[in-house]
């Protein structure tokens, strides 16, 4: 039963967190894959 509050709230935690971190500008690895992204882009930094 503790682990399994536990894992739910660990969960949350993270939804919480990817959601407050997530903005507009943020470059996912797909989107390197789909714009051919080089070394060196401003964007990587």
């Amino acid at each position: 039963m503790k682990k399994v509050l536990r894992e739910r709230e660990a969960r949350r935690e993270y939804r919480r967190a990817r959601k407050k971190a997530a903005g507009l500008h943020e470059l996912f690895m797909l989107d390197i894959m789909r714009e051919g992204i080089k070394n060196g882009d401003t964007r990587l930094f």
